[in-house]
């Protein structure tokens, strides 16, 4: 009876020790692992647009401007509509690019009124 008594009493010594351990504070009075700032909102996206002439802003094909935290990566793409793959902050509305892959340019078809296809 004694035994399982000592190893009761052990036993909440033991994890109340754990819990008092996990809920210390600094010496400035602030809980340690809690941070006042939240980290920014990061998530991958994958979208068409076009380079501004600098090359710090992209204006997505939903026409929002985006603007560039690595702008060597869109060096030469100057002007130039590409495909973008990276990581979008959504509070800043700024994208971190990972891979660039430029499109072609738009297609214009020209009509030629004499062409076979306008004949009847």
């Amino acid at each position: 009876m004694r035994k399982i008594t000592l190893v009761c009493l052990a036993c909440a010594f033991l994890f109340s020790t754990t819990a008092i351990a996990q809920n210390t504070t600094t010496s400035n009075g602030s809980a340690q692992g809690t941070s006042k700032t939240h980290p920014a909102k990061t998530k991958a996206v994958s979208l068409f647009g076009k380079v501004s002439d600098d090359g710090k802003t992209i204006v997505s094909a939903k026409h929002h401007n985006l603007f560039v935290s690595n702008p060597d990566a869109l060096m030469g793409y100057a002007g130039h509509r590409i495909a973008v793959k990276g990581l979008l902050e959504t509070a800043t509305n700024t994208i971190r690019v990972t891979s660039v892959k430029k499109l072609a340019d738009e297609v214009r078809y020209v009509a030629n009124l004499s062409d076979s296809a306008f004949r009847r």
